[in-house]
């Protein structure tokens, strides 16, 4: 959508010297949306270009220099106790910002950190980039539900009832990355947190331990792009690895790549699985109440 990309980014713009900041932002606010309708929605692989090209021409515009926009939030409506909806603009901190500041009428900082990434690290981020909108499980695991998986015989996805397909997942990135062999193939969540502490030297990032912590927050973890998070929900399951957990490997701005649901192009109107990019914000803000566990590579700073 290159001309409302340029309309956006020309509003910003105009909006660094607007005395109305309010109007400014809504106007931005509802374009964003447009884009990302017309992108085939927030994960949608065409709104993700989209987003890339608008984030380029803000910064060629010195416009969130040391920033991105990951996508849009839309508010409750207007109720007797609401008494007018928050529409936000999701920027890379994780965090989303309605409230304008004076001298910036988008704003906010990054969460990450910006230390250069290790060969490891930039491998599996390049592979988790190119992999978007792929079924990356299947190119392992064609016929979930059987005798190469732990879930009993179902619907042919890992999304089912005992699925599994964020580990799978990411193990096949991870594969493809050079990180695991052919033969690694952990099927659930702890697998891959084992194999890689196990077997390859990964440990946890600063500020977390080998044991979920449940009271952690994005910036408390110190993330860096390439770095696998693992997610824990409490259950029956005492070693954690039930299919209430999920696992991803964090991107460059902001994002978490996973296992996921999104607009299917053949299928309009429905979802079906595949590799994904969200906003680390939606991801972290599931209930994992056993807490998160983040590894990062052993060539890593």
């Amino acid at each position: 959508m290159p001309d409302l990309i340029d309309t956006i980014v020309q509003d910003a713009v105009a909006a660094q010297n607007s005395p109305d900041k309010g109007s400014a932002f809504q106007k931005i606010h509802d374009e964003i949306t447009e884009l990302q309708k017309q992108g085939g929605g927030a994960y949608g692989a065409q709104f993700q270009a989209d987003l890339r090209t608008l984030n380029d021409k803000l910064h060629e515009n010195g416009i969130l220099s040391n920033m991105e926009i990951r996508g849009v939030e839309e508010g409750d409506p207007p109720s007797d106790k609401l008494f007018q909806k928050r529409d936000r603009i999701i920027l890379s901190d994780g965090m989303t910002k309605g409230d304008l500041v004076k001298d910036d009428v988008l704003a906010g900082s990054r969460w990450f950190s910006d230390d250069k990434l290790s060969p490891t690290q930039t491998n599996i981020l390049n592979q988790s980039k190119d992999a978007v909108g792929q079924q990356v499980w299947a190119t392992r695991h064609p016929s979930p539900g059987l005798a190469d998986s732990p879930d009993p015989p179902g619907p042919p996805h890992y999304g089912g009832p005992g699925g599994y397909g964020c580990a799978p997942s990411v193990a096949e990135i991870l594969r493809r990355s050079g990180v695991l062999s052919q033969d690694e193939d952990p099927l659930n969540v702890q697998s891959v947190q084992n194999v890689l502490q196990d077997n390859h030297g990964w440990k946890p990032v600063p500020g977390t331990s080998g044991e979920p912590d449940p009271n952690l927050t994005p910036a408390e973890l110190n993330l860096q792009p390439g770095d696998v998070i693992c997610g824990y929900r409490k259950g029956d399951d005492p070693t954690f690895s039930g299919a209430g957990a999920h696992v991803g490997i964090v991107g460059e701005d902001g994002k978490v790549y996973a296992h996921g649901l999104t607009m299917d192009p053949a299928n309009p109107g429905h979802k079906h699985e595949a590799w994904t990019a969200s906003d680390i914000s939606n991801w972290y803000n599931f209930d994992y109440d056993a807490g998160i566990v983040v590894l990062r590579a052993p060539d890593a700073a």
